[in-house]
């Protein structure tokens, strides 16, 4: 988590690929390997829960339901996000 921290503070993308890319996002990756504190604290700057791309072209939280004993916590967590970032960022 210390390292994510430090990579933000220094200016890392929070979404460094475009939207349908075949890389995983950061939030994607945290969410696959079931890193809860990584994801939230992507989403409170900004990574969006949304975005396409990976693999599967699918958004974090079909990453999260990756084999992982918290793959439904942080399932929740991102569709949570989901729809909140649909309501600020609606077209």
């Amino acid at each position: 988590m210390q390292i994510v921290q430090v990579l933000i503070q220094a200016g890392a993308w929070i979404d460094p690929h475009e939207e349908g890319d075949v890389y995983l996002t950061p939030l994607m990756g945290a969410a696959q390997l079931g890193h809860i504190q990584i994801v939230e604290f992507l989403l409170e700057k900004g990574a969006d829960p949304t975005r396409h791309g990976g693999y599967c072209l699918a958004t974090a939280e079909y990453y999260a339901r990756a084999d992982n004993p918290k793959k439904f916590v942080l399932a929740a967590i991102l569709r949570k996000a989901e729809d909140q970032w649909r309501v600020v960022h609606r077209p």
